[in-house]
């Protein structure tokens, strides 16, 4: 970020030559500045414990409960705080 607040205050033309790399649609910049950030995180996955981690009970359950609370529970919590807290909007009349 403080380079790109250097860059941006030294050179105001770098910012269009920023904008005009792109690669389907996608900022050349920001897809590698997001590639250099999950980089470290990304390599110290363990893939050869992931069969021993999803075979275990506690692991379905503690991915199924959120499932349930954010998918399930959670559309239907804030429609009825929707309708408990907004006012009815007046009918509209059609004119033929």
């Amino acid at each position: 970020m403080i380079l790109g607040v250097i860059i941006g205050e030294f050179a105001p033309k770098g910012r269009n030559a920023s904008d005009t790399a792109k690669f389907e649609s996608v900022s050349l910049p920001i897809a590698i500045g997001l590639i250099v950030m999950m980089w470290p995180v990304l390599t110290k996955v363990q893939y050869e414990t992931l069969p021993a981690i999803f075979s275990t009970a506690g692991l379905w359950k503690h991915i199924g409960i959120p499932v349930i609370l954010n998918w399930i529970v959670g559309p239907f919590l804030m429609l009825a705080l929707a309708w408990a807290t907004l006012p009815d909007l007046p009918t509209t009349e059609r004119v033929s």
